[in-house]
C-alpha cells in the first residue's frame, strides 16, 4: 500500500511558511519523487506512521531552506504534532524499536524509564518532542538521496530550483508573446497549477542556478543538506 500525496497534504498545509499555496506545489513534487523511490510504500501500520514521518522530514529540508535563502527562521519545532498525526508515546515508540542501528539512544531501558516518567500518553513532554524531532532527522539521508536521484535532470540543482520557486510568485506570464504582441500557448490556461509549476521550473532553471551560484542556500543542497542548527 501506499500513502498518497492528498492522504499527506493537511499536514503539509498546517507547517506552511508561507501565504496561499504555492508551496504546497513542491510538496507535491517531493512526494511524487519518493513514491517513485518507494518511500511512500508501507506493509504494516508501524511502517505507515514511518513514511508520515518522513513528510516531517521534508518539512524539515523545507524550513531548512527558506531560512537560508529567505531569513525565514526555521527552529526545527513542530507545534501540535502529536495531534495532527494521531502519533502518541506508544507509537513512537513502536517506529523507534525497528531502528535501532539509526537511534541507539533509545534502547530498552531508556524506553522503560520514560514510560515510568512520563506514561503512554504524554504527548507534551521536551523528552518526547526530542525523540519525534529525532525520527525526523533519521530519515533526512534517505530522504535526500530518494529526491536526488529520482528528480529528473539536474539532481542537487533541480531540488534547490524547484524549492526557490515554490517560494516566489514569478511576475511574468509564462505564455511568450510573438512579434505582434500576442500571447503563444493558449493552452497555459488548461494546465493545472502543479503543471504550470513544472513549466516554470522548466523555464527559469537556469536563471534561478545563476543567482543561486555561489550562495549558502544552494551550496548547502549541494552538500546534500544538513541541520543548521544545533
Amino acid at each position: 500500500m501506499k500513502l498518497t500525496f492528498n492522504e499527506v497534504k493537511e499536514l503539509f498545509k498546517v507547517y506552511q511558511i508561507w501565504s496561499g499555496d504555492k508551496e504546497l506545489l513542491w510538496y507535491q513534487k517531493a512526494w511524487k519523487v519518493l513514491d517513485k523511490g518507494g518511500l511512500t510504500e508501507y506493509r504494516n501500520y508501524i511502517e505507515k506512521r514511518l513514511v508520515i514521518i518522513r513528510a516531517f522530514t521534508l518539512i524539515m529540508i523545507y524550513g531548512e531552506f527558506c531560512e537560508l535563502a529567505f531569513n525565514e527562521c526555521f527552529n526545527y519545532e513542530f507545534p501540535d504534532w502529536q495531534y495532527h498525526t494521531g502519533l502518541n508515546a506508544f507509537m513512537i515508540g513502536e517506529i523507534v524499536g525497528t531502528m535501532k542501528k539509526l537511534l541507539p539512544e533509545y534502547d530498552d531501558k531508556f524506553w522503560a524509564f520514560y514510560y515510568y516518567r512520563y506514561g503512554y500518553e504524554d504527548g507534551y513532554s521536551w523528552a518526547l518532542d526530542d525523540i519525534f524531532k529525532n525520527l525526523v532527522l533519521s530519515q533526512r539521508d534517505e530522504v535526500f538521496e530518494c529526491l536526488t536521484k529520482n528528480i529528473g535532470s539536474g539532481r542537487e540543482c533541480g531540488i534547490y530550483a524547484s524549492m526557490y520557486l515554490a517560494s516566489i510568485f514569478i511576475c511574468e506570464d509564462l505564455k511568450d508573446k510573438d512579434n505582434k504582441g500576442n500571447f503563444q500557448n493558449d493552452d497555459i490556461e488548461e494546465l493545472s497549477e502543479y503543471e504550470k509549476y513544472e513549466k516554470e521550473i522548466e523555464k527559469y532553471y537556469w536563471e534561478i542556478l545563476k543567482e543561486g551560484e555561489g550562495t549558502e542556500a544552494l551550496n548547502w543542497v549541494i552538500d546534500g543538506t544538513y541541520k543548521i542548527h544545533s
